[in-house]
């Protein structure tokens, strides 16, 4: 069978879509570690959070029973308000932290588009290969028959002309 005449392209895209798997198992990867690294940001909010309201009670409870210190409910005041400030910034690193996921996320549908258009490319490639080997064939079966045929009226004219000699 003859070689199909498209068969360096074909390469080419197949090259593509092994690239744009490659591509989109990295977007995958990176997408991971961005959520991981979410994840961790959340768990410092919460953990933060939970502190903030372990030491608020602790703040009420000291007012029950013996009392207080101005001294102490001040500085337990300058704690809270520090861990509340902590908390906000947590807060903001676990936006900025989405914001990168997200991003890491429209990179990974990205490659996925990308490569379904590359498989879909390659798909219409091998569909015209199978057209292209079929009419091929037909094109080999045609030309074997007319050759067939050719041969067969040469013999047949050959015998003719022996029959014709021999009279």
């Amino acid at each position: 069978m003859t070689e199909y005449p498209l068969e360096q392209l074909v390469e080419i895209k197949q090259k593509r879509v092994d690239d744009a798997e490659k591509l989109l198992v990295e977007k995958k990867e990176l997408l991971a570690k961005e959520e991981k690294k979410l994840q961790a940001c959340i768990d410092k909010v919460k953990a933060t959070q939970k502190h903030y309201n372990e030491k608020l009670d602790d703040f009420y409870s000291s007012f029950e029973g013996e009392g207080t210190t101005s001294s102490k409910v001040n500085r337990i005041k300058d704690h809270l308000k520090a861990t509340l400030e902590k908390l906000a910034e947590e807060k903001k690193a676990v936006e900025k932290q989405r914001a990168v996921r997200d991003e890491a996320q429209k990179a990974v549908d990205e490659a996925k588009a990308l490569l379904d258009q590359r498989r879909i490319d390659l798909q219409k490639l091998t569909e015209h290969r199978k057209v292209w080997q079929k009419e091929d064939l037909k094109e080999k079966n045609r030309l074997a028959i007319i050759e067939h045929d050719e041969l067969g009226s040469a013999i047949h004219s050959q015998r003719k002309r022996e029959r014709k000699g021999k009279r």
